[in-house]
């Protein structure tokens, strides 16, 4: 479960790296500038590790504890499925933006 937590906190700081690079991505999409756009990913990439390095995302002992009980891994598992289904939402709101605006 601290696999999935720790992809998700990487996930949740490469989204906003991209955001911060919105118009940087666009550009070099719609001048079709693929070397470039793979360096800023590759870039992005490495700050994300960095970053979610300085500052793991872990349980709580009282997560862990409470974990170990049916019911409560049930809700944990809720839980996971929301932050999950938050990130998807957002890398396709993410997605969608750029589409659009590089579409215009």
């Amino acid at each position: 479960m601290e696999k999935q937590l720790q992809m998700a906190r990487k996930q949740e700081i490469f989204n906003q790296l991209a955001e911060q690079h919105r118009d940087s991505i666009i550009t070099l999409r719609k001048n079709r500038d693929q070397v470039s756009l793979q360096a800023l990913q590759d870039e992005l990439v490495a700050i994300t590790e960095q970053k979610a390095a300085e500052n793991p995302a872990s349980l709580s002992p009282e997560h862990i504890s409470t974990a170990s009980t049916p019911s409560s891994a049930r809700l944990s598992a809720e839980w996971m499925w929301s932050i999950k289904s938050r990130n998807h939402r957002q890398i396709h709101k993410t997605v969608r933006s750029t589409t659009s605006a590089s579409s215009r």
